[in-house]
């Protein structure tokens, strides 16, 4: 499918225009990510979010076009979001840990990471972003 992105985003805009739905939405970010075009997959990963907050590949390709553009501190509310209602809260709180120490929100990364490391203390992801901000 890589070779025929301008296929796959005539689709995915197909279907966006019949049902506007989160999943619609994360293809057609996927199709700009994967063309290099990162504000219009930023903004379409962000409309997929506000669809489900839930979705995680949505949310991991959000946080990872918010470094590429320089605009980090703008997925924190949907990683908060997502931290409260996720099956997978304990990853997107090391991921917003992450995301803030790279903010320079010590403090904050460190609460995130504690509430991580008091339910599952074996979370070497989180660990080791606790060891990183420690050094």
């Amino acid at each position: 499918q890589r070779s025929e992105l301008d296929k796959a985003l005539v689709l995915y805009q197909k279907a966006a225009a019949v049902e506007e739905t989160d999943k619609a939405l994360c293809g057609i970010g996927l199709v700009y990510m994967e063309q290099g075009k990162h504000e219009e997959a930023f903004t379409h990963f962000a409309r997929a979010l506000d669809k489900s907050a839930s979705n995680m590949v949505a949310l991991n390709c959000l946080v990872r076009e918010s470094y590429q553009l320089g605009c980090v501190e703008k997925v924190l509310p949907y990683l908060e979001a997502a931290a409260s209602g996720s099956e997978e809260s304990e990853a997107v709180r090391v991921t917003l840990a992450g995301c803030l120490i790279y903010l320079g929100r010590n403090g904050e990364a460190r609460q995130h990471l504690e509430t991580v490391l008091g339910a599952n203390p074996t979370n070497s992801n989180a660990k080791e972003l606790f060891d990183t901000m420690a050094a």
